[in-house]
């Protein structure tokens, strides 16, 4: 454990103040500061004024306000950057910029330096370019805007807090002691000459051990460093509790996710089972943006529902959220439902959309949300009330009462990082209000966008209980102590930085006042001096770098460069061990020769299809049709194969329903066939049109109608070729079979009664590939017209599939006869190779009676091969490419 560092004086005394760069470190101080005073065997004692430098100068604004002795409003840095992006708006010259957002941010971080050096517009005006003239107008009419409006910017503010302190308007006090103030900026620089100048004793907490001597080692890639790393804590840990380590990290935003996961995964072994105790040994210093977490992204999300469209996957997690009122009761029926759209396709809805669906449901509907249903209408009825344009303090009630009308944040209690989430979003509505300050009237839409990037802008870290092991950048890690620290990430192109000047201030001025980030020299000095500091702040110093990153190859920085190299092993020899090893000991797989499920016992869902998938592989057909575990649909932005296929179908049955038969297609002539397709097409369209709005406009409907025209022109042209006449006996017939004890619905597309009295039994096919292969194979997988050969087998003379499209192959048929040629492309049985007609009848018999005993028994084993293998989705379930199986590549 770290000694109290000494001396640190009692600075509870009222006239004292200890000022550090940002909040980690206040926190860090405060706990030094009390663990002296607890070393001192002191029970109780005054608390010490530790803050922020930002804090600080925040409380003496106050002071002044509350004195009277300024009536500036101070703007908060969104509404500053509002004020910006409107002055680069109203910019004649670059007023039609794609981003002014951007510009606006790039405008506000460059007058914050021009304040914070204290530079003047005269020389820029003579050395800077165009960019810089272009910055130096914008600033005139920004400040012209705040002089109106009696306003003042953060980066006003410190020279107005120095000129109050020398006129005696803020009392100086008696010391300030400061933490991680390794660089001053010349505007710091004045206001601490001026305390001084006043009698303030200025003090730098320099509290700092001897240098601790470097190691480095070397990583194969960023995922074996960060791993290496993780392990390394984890074991100094395990040796010594007490311990509070550091790993810091150059490009800590780059890695976050990879930090996150692979210490969640090192430092807490249940990590897979119970995430919410991961936090406890690690902490990373770097928030993510409060719009990327689950409560405030949900709560976003119903407010853009009420605005317009919403894209299907963000309604699906919407509608599976618990943070929507009544998910306790019907996160069920909502997940049934999120399927239903998905199933649908539409790629967006607006709730009136939503509205719509939440209706059309029957009492006894498992997709029926009765809770939902009231929520909706309900906020569709008070958006109907909403203001056309509204100041953003009038937009954050109503937007605040739309997300109670929701239920948000749901009906379950929150955990602590949820809940400080809650208030940090409850926080934010009150900065948007706030935003009336700089922001005119704005209507609904925009009013949300703002909200959202007012949060995606926003950085949220929750606070949690102090843990051993603290993950952060260079610049939070200046002036904290622990007993050891990892330097991660340091290769020769991280680590020091790379020069990044501001783009919108001379280059030339930039280095030569010694600017932040205008210089190699100067990263490389400001990188050598955290480096040493780093290296006071600890007993055992470690860095480290990846030698390769995506297949980059990387050497380590010249700063490290001569630090003794360690082997990797000697850091982490257990680099196999946290999840993985937790993970290792379950339980392994077991292949059984034959998994058997649950034996059939009503009757089979899926018809045909259930053979069929049997016959690929019987843990698909289970999976499928008895599990239902089938994907979810994904939205589509045009018609998919399956919408062509349901608009061809649909199409020849309403032509046949007209012509009945082979006599009255012959008396329409070819150029006649248009005239009576195209009325029966576009009512096809319209139908589809009535199901998806969304893709059928009315031009689009035009061409569909158009092109099923032309393809079923096509089609008929071939029903011509023909050796016999036909009439129509059925389309679409459903009929019920048994088959070896299993009970079967099929659906045949289209029965032919030919002159001879027989009957020729087709299948429409629009897709790329038609074949009968499968017919002959063992295990016949496309046994929908089989089946039906077994229960009409005296009268059927043909098996038909009809090849409905268009492309190199054409519209044709494919099938087979029983005793002569049916139509070009059908071969005769017996013939050409093909198997004689009865010997086929009973192969089919026999081997489509194993299949349905296989499913009446419950067969369920995988078996692999490329054909079962290519498209299918139940990888997770079956698990064969975790297992020793031999695929068959027939």
């Amino acid at each position: 454990m770290i000694a109290p560092p000494t001396p640190i004086p009692a600075t509870g005394a009222t006239d004292t103040v200890w000022l550090t760069v940002n909040k980690r470190l206040a926190s860090n101080c405060r706990l030094r500061y009390d663990a002296a005073r607890a070393g001192e065997g002191l029970n109780v004692w005054p608390s010490a004024d530790i803050l922020p430098w930002d804090a600080w100068l925040d409380r003496l604004y106050l002071q002044l306000l509350d004195n009277g002795d300024t009536d500036l409003d101070l703007l908060t840095a969104t509404q500053e950057r509002l004020l910006w992006q409107q002055v680069i708006e109203r910019d004649d010259d670059t007023g039609k910029l794609l981003r002014p957002a951007a510009a606006a941010q790039m405008a506000q971080s460059s007058a914050r330096l021009l304040a914070d050096w204290q530079l003047q517009r005269f020389p820029l005006d003579t050395l800077g370019g165009d960019e810089t003239r272009t910055l130096l107008r914008w600033q005139r009419a920004f400040e012209a805007t705040l002089a109106a409006s009696g306003q003042i910017t953060r980066a006003q503010l410190q020279p107005m807090l120095t000129s109050a302190f020398a006129d005696g308007l803020l009392p100086p006090p008696g010391r300030v002691m400061r933490s991680g103030f390794d660089a001053l900026s010349p505007v710091q620089r004045a206001l601490f000459d001026e305390l001084a100048r006043l009698g303030c004793e200025i003090v730098d907490d320099t509290d700092e051990g001897a240098a601790a001597r470097g190691q480095r080692v070397e990583a194969v890639d960023r995922e074996h460093e960060i791993t290496l790393a993780a392990e390394w804590a984890n074991q100094r840990l395990h040796a010594d509790p007490t311990q509070r380590i550091g790993i810091v990290v150059p490009q800590i935003t780059q890695h976050r996710a990879d930090l996150a996961r692979i210490f969640a995964e090192r430092t807490a072994p249940d990590y897979y089972l119970q995430q919410r105790t991961t936090q406890a040994r690690f902490n990373l210093s770097l928030g993510r943006a409060l719009a990327d977490t689950a409560l405030a992204a949900a709560g976003l999300d119903l407010l853009e529902l009420t605005v317009g469209g919403i894209a299907l996957a963000r309604l699906g997690q919407i509608l599976r959220s618990p943070f929507v009122g009544g998910h306790r009761d019907e996160w069920g029926a909502r997940a049934r439902l999120d399927a239903a759209l998905r199933e649908h396709g539409m790629p967006s809805l607006a709730i009136r959309d939503l509205q719509s669906w939440l209706q059309r449901f029957a009492v006894d509907d498992p997709r029926r949300c009765d809770d939902l249903a009231r929520r909706v209408d309900d906020i569709v009825a008070r958006i109907a009330a909403l203001p056309a344009r509204a100041t953003p303090h009038i937009w954050a009630g109503h937007l605040q009462h739309l997300l109670a009308a929701f239920g948000w944040p749901g009906d379950a209690a929150l955990d602590s990082a949820e809940y400080q989430a809650h208030e940090r979003v409850r926080r934010l509505f009150s900065e948007f209000a706030a935003l009336g300050k700089v922001q005119a009237e704005l209507r609904h839409r925009d009013a949300v966008g703002l909200l959202r990037k007012l949060a995606v802008d926003t950085v949220f870290q929750p606070e949690t209980e102090a843990a051993p092991i603290q993950i952060l950048g260079p610049l939070e890690a200046v002036g904290m102590r622990f007993d050891a620290i990892w330097l991660l990430g340091v290769d020769d192109q991280t680590w020091p930085p790379q020069p990044q000047p501001d783009p919108l201030l001379p280059a030339a001025l930039q280095r030569e006042l010694g600017m932040p980030h205008a210089a190699a020299e100067r990263e490389l000095a400001f990188a050598r001096a955290l480096t040493e500091r780093l290296s006071r702040n600890c007993t055992v110093l470690v860095a480290s770098h990846a030698r390769s990153d995506d297949g980059r190859e990387q050497r380590p920085s010249a700063l490290v460069r001569g630090w003794q190299l360690v082997d990797a092993a000697a850091f982490a020899p257990a680099v196999q061990g946290g999840a993985r090893a937790f993970a290792g000991k379950a339980a392994a797989c077991e292949a059984l020769p034959r998994p058997v499920g649950t034996p059939l016992l009503t009757g089979a869902p899926g018809g045909s299809g259930l053979l069929g998938a049997q016959a690929v592989c019987p843990f698909q057909a289970v999976a499928r049709f008895r599990l239902d575990a089938v994907p979810l649909g994904e939205a589509s932005h045009a018609p998919d194969a399956a919408d062509n296929g349901t608009m061809i179908h649909d199409l020849l049955q309403r032509v046949w329903q007209r012509l009945g038969g082979s006599v009255a297609l012959d008396d329409v002539s070819d150029d006649r066939l248009p005239a009576l397709i195209e009325p029966l097409a576009a009512a096809v369209v319209g139908d589809a049109a009535r199901r998806r709005p969304d893709l059928f406009g009315a031009r689009f409907r035009a061409i569909e109608a158009e092109r099923l025209t032309r393809l079923v022109s096509d089609w008929l042209r071939v029903e011509r070729g023909r050796e016999q006449g036909f009439v129509i006996e059925a389309l679409e017939r459903k009929q019920r079979l048994s088959l070896a004890g299993l009970q079967l619905e099929t659906r045949i597309d289209r029965i032919d009664r030919l002159a001879d009295g027989s009957i020729a039994v087709i299948d429409y096919k629009t897709g790329r590939t038609v074949g009968i292969d499968g017919w002959f194979d063992p295990r016949p997988n496309e046994p929908q017209l089989p089946l039906y050969c077994l229960q009409q087998d005296d009268e059927v003379s043909a098996v038909l599939l009809a090849r409905v499209r268009h492309d190199d192959k054409g519209c044709a048929f494919v099938g087979l006869g029983r005793d002569a040629a049916f139509a070009p492309g059908v071969g005769a049985a017996g013939e050409g190779g093909l198997p004689e007609w009865q010997p086929l009848l009973t192969h089919w018999r026999s081997a489509l009676e194993d299949l349905a005993r296989e499913i009446v028994d419950g067969r369920a084993d995988p078996t692999p091969s490329l054909r079962a293998c290519e498209y299918c989705t139940f990888g997770a379930l079956c698990r064969v490419r975790g297992q020793e199986i031999e695929v068959d590549d027939d």
